[in-house]
């Protein structure tokens, strides 16, 4: 499988569905249940914005998510 990019660009639906073990950091940061059931086409970083989430902590926690991070 292709390296997914975790950069604030890739759409929100499309990380989820690559990994979905980013449920629960999306969820943390606002993610509605409707949300989770059809997630938008839009990059994390408008989502961050959004929900008021700083980009930054957000990427951390999606790389933390699928463990890259520690």
């Amino acid at each position: 499988m292709n390296e997914l990019m975790l950069d604030g660009q890739t759409p929100v639906g499309a990380v989820l569905r690559r990994q979905p073990k980013t449920l629960g950091a999306f969820e943390s940061h606002g993610m509605s249940e409707d949300c989770e059931m059809s997630a938008p086409p839009v990059p994390p970083g408008r989502f961050t914005r959004r929900h008021e989430v700083v980009p930054e902590q957000s990427i951390a926690d999606l790389h933390r998510a699928i463990g890259r991070w520690r």
